[in-house]
């Protein structure tokens, strides 16, 4: 257990959007949380890079289902 871990046992949720793109798939923030955090990498999308880094800090993927 990392020392991040240890501090923070509850994680915050920030809920995304996943799409595939040219066969590749997106990771989309749809709330203000993940907006603020996806823009602190200059991109539109997380990357799986930091998503690690993210779920190390605590905090939780929520992926929205879609509505057919």
């Amino acid at each position: 257990m990392s020392i991040v871990q240890a501090i923070r046992k509850e994680k915050t949720p920030l809920y995304v959007e996943e799409r595939e793109v040219y066969g590749e798939k997106r990771v989309y923030p749809t709330d203000h949380t993940g907006e603020l955090l996806v823009n602190l990498t200059g991109n539109k999308t997380f990357s799986s890079d930091s998503r690690d880094i993210l779920k190390e800090l605590g905090y939780e993927f929520i992926v929205k289902q879609k509505v057919l």
